[in-house]
């Protein structure tokens, strides 16, 4: 029985991206707007195989004879558009929407062959993606009256990416996520600024796995969850 594959140290480099994007102020600094474009890219980056098997019901495990695979997929492409607005000369609120187009991703393309011990060559094959697009939902809140520190707050949505149907545990939980954050930020001397927050996010979503009806991956529906947390620290200094 083969165990795991795994692929390690995957890289690839592409020069044919690019980001474009807008910004604008009104001249009294009481509201702003901007938006910016990703471009896709796609790309094909090499990694080294490596992994377990065992021949035969509670035999020893045996590594497998390694080489090197192709894994082929895209970065979509992403638009976004947002702003801010001065409730009071204190209150600043600033909403964000961007659009990522996740269903350009149909299935990780994987190409390579590795030995299993005692049972020959195996060739590696794709992992079905079927993704859905997303859409991310932000809306931040920032009051500067608290000492000269200003106090921030934020909360972020993310539609589901991952079908139902198409659950695994290397793939974002099938269900919406959220995300909140709170930071504050200090000006050190007249010239530089520094900003500091913590963030936490969590999905959840029930799924399975059926991509393979002879040997699905998760034949029964099951619950799926992840969480994250973050620190965030910037520097910024005005010339």
């Amino acid at each position: 029985a083969l165990l795991n594959v795994n692929i390690n140290d995957i890289q690839a480099t592409r020069f044919n991206a690019y980001r474009v994007g807008f910004q604008y102020d009104n001249p009294e600094r009481t509201w702003g707007f901007g938006a910016n474009y990703r471009s896709q890219v796609k790309f094909i980056a090499q990694g080294d195989i490596s992994g377990t098997s065992e021949v035969g019901a509670g035999a020893p495990t045996a590594f497998t004879s390694g080489g090197k695979a192709d894994l082929e997929n895209m970065f979509p492409q992403q638009l976004a558009a947002g702003g801010y607005f001065k409730v009071t000369p204190m209150l600043r609120i600033s909403p964000e929407y961007s659009y990522t187009n996740y269903s350009e991703n149909k299935a990780l393309g994987v190409r390579g062959s590795f030995g299993v011990s005692g049972l020959g060559t195996r060739q590696l094959s794709d992992i079905p993606q079927n993704w859905k697009n997303q859409h991310i939902g932000r809306l931040g809140f920032e009051y500067g009256g608290a000492n000269a520190m200003p106090v921030r707050f934020g909360y972020a949505y993310t539609s589901q990416v991952t079908p139902s149907d198409r659950a695994r545990s290397t793939f974002a939980s099938p269900g919406a996520g959220h995300a909140i954050a709170a930071g504050t930020g200090i000006m050190l001397g007249a010239n530089i600024d520094l900003d500091i927050a913590g963030e936490y996010s969590w999905a959840k979503g029930k799924g399975l796995n059926n991509a393979s009806a002879t040997a699905p991956e998760v034949s029964s529906e099951q619950e799926f969850k992840s969480r994250a947390y973050a620190a965030h620290l910037s520097a910024k200094y005005k010339f």
